[in-house]
């Protein structure tokens, strides 16, 4: 049996074993196991080839502790459920196999104890004298569960699952529209974010030529196309956002929102500075180093007297739209790249006052709000949409600039706090067993209460890059749990990968 057929084998039989638990689980709702304990049986009495491992009857799960309910270390199954176990038992063990057991039918003293293990949080404002003045926040966190690895191991090895990731876009429609076009396919809705979107195209055909050399030429015309596009679409020379192309283009998605209309996310001209970068790198074509320059240059003229950047702008005045400062990780890498790979040192006064403003300003107080196209930063308020897309990224900088011990310090508490708020080693099962979120895996943002994989790939980065400053094996194991995970919820067939 190869590894194909062992994944499939086992997806099925998660399937199957979720299906059948599901239905007896309808079926024992006429009968109640109070009613006629009869009804179930120990599962080892009809599996006897089947391994125990009862995980809640010990210290060995999320919660740290023995779960209520939980008198042995035996499963509990209706004789229905088992039989049916039997037969897939059956079908395993005659190809070499045995089934592992950590759980089975759930006592509902135990599920009260998953209930019980969450926190409350009330915040009150105070007044001039420090009394209390009212109540600002009031919600509910569930005490979220701490790594406890190994997970899912990867099922192909990550080139071959990036490799795939890239030929699934590659091969998209929308996409292949740009082998005769510099107009974007906007029956693809997304190509209404130019900077992010069609950057991100270009960068990604730059890697596909790079990975499969019988698409070279194609992938390299259709980031030219794209290049094209943005070039097209760029502030003209003389304006205060010169050389920068929109953030928004037509009026699909959030591009039609009136807050949007006309705006620019001012850190978005960095995805394409770097796509223009990729595509010299691939080309050698000088046109493309001009571009990314010339996008630097910009940044360096708008950039304010205290070393920071307005976090949205109007995109024909570079009028800004509030007070709130951008998160400037971005664009301190983008300068880094073009010091480290270009030699070119004209930013480097930019950069050096980018990080003074971030060190005093961003770090002193924690608030790593986003700065999405997509959501509304107009009346945005302090701590109202932390996320990890800002703080790690922020993290994996500090840690790959020969850093000193206050880098690596600060690294690790926005790790820390990113981890904290955003990565979900586990979930609660819903009322019929089964977890609904596949876990591990990094919510994007307060304001997105989803998965994503860009955030797991943020979040494996940083720990990536704090092993590689520190050695420390934790950190490993996280980031490659993160990235194992990605190929397991990977499409076999297509290669895509689910955003959310």
């Amino acid at each position: 049996m190869n590894k194909t057929q062992k994944f499939w084998l086992t997806t099925a039989f998660v399937l199957l074993c979720g299906l059948l638990l599901y239905y007896f689980h309808q079926k024992e709702k006429r009968v109640s196991p109070a009613e006629d304990a009869s009804a179930f049986v120990l599962v080892t009495d009809v599996v006897p080839d089947a391994i125990l491992e009862i995980r809640y009857f010990g210290t060995y799960n999320f919660v740290g502790e023995r779960i209520d309910g939980y008198e042995a270390s035996t499963a509990l199954l209706t004789r229905q459920a088992a039989e049916a176990l039997k037969a897939v038992s059956d079908d395993v063990i005659a190809q070499g196999y045995r089934l592992k057991i950590y759980d089975a039918y759930r006592p509902q003293k135990g599920v009260d104890h998953f209930v019980r293990w969450a926190a409350d949080l009330t915040i009150e404002s105070l007044d001039g004298a420090g009394k209390p003045s009212g109540v600002l926040l009031e919600r509910e966190f569930l005490r979220d569960f701490p790594f406890h690895g190994p997970y899912n191991a990867p099922v192909r090895p990550y080139r071959e699952a990036a490799t795939m990731a890239a030929l699934y876009v590659h091969f998209m429609p929308a996409i292949q529209h740009w082998k005769d076009s510099t107009e974007p396919d906007m029956s693809y809705s997304h190509n209404t974010y130019p900077n992010k979107i069609i950057g991100g195209t270009i960068r990604m055909e730059c890697k596909v030529a790079e990975l499969v050399p019988a698409l070279r030429e194609e992938a390299l015309a259709m980031a030219r196309n794209a290049a094209a596009f943005l070039i097209a679409q760029s502030r003209p020379e003389g304006d205060p956002l010169e050389f920068f192309p929109p953030t928004y283009y037509k009026d699909l998605v959030s591009s039609g929102r009136v807050e949007n209309a006309g705006k620019m996310v001012t850190m978005d001209a960095v995805f394409a500075g770097n796509a223009f970068l990729d595509l010299f790198d691939a080309t050698g074509d000088s046109l493309y180093l001009d571009r990314a320059l010339k996008i630097a240059s910009t940044f360096r003229k708008i950039q304010r007297p205290d070393g920071s950047f307005p976090i949205k702008m109007d995109f024909a005045t570079g009028e800004p739209v509030n007070d709130v400062g951008a998160m400037l990780h971005p664009l301190l890498r983008y300068v880094r790249r073009l010091e480290n790979e270009y030699g070119v040192a004209d930013y480097t006064e930019m950069r050096r006052r980018g990080e003074e403003w971030m060190n005093g300003t961003a770090l002193k107080s924690f608030d790593f709000t986003g700065q999405f196209e997509d959501t509304d930063v107009t009346g945005l308020r302090p701590y109202e949409n932390l996320t990890n897309c800002t703080a790690a990224p922020y993290a994996s900088y500090l840690l790959t600039g020969n850093p000193d011990q206050e880098d690596i310090r600060n690294a690790r508490e926005l790790i820390a706090m990113s981890e904290d708020q955003f990565v979900h080693w586990d979930a609660l099962p819903n009322q019929y067993g089964v977890r609904e979120l596949g876990a591990p895996c990094v919510f994007e943002q307060h304001l997105y209460q989803m998965p994503v994989d860009n955030s797991s790939c943020n979040m494996a980065n940083a720990w990536l890059d704090l092993y590689d400053v520190t050695g420390d094996p934790l950190a490993l194991a996280k980031a490659k749990a993160l990235a194992d995970h990605l190929t397991v919820v990977q499409d076999i067939g297509s290669g895509r990968i689910p955003t959310t």
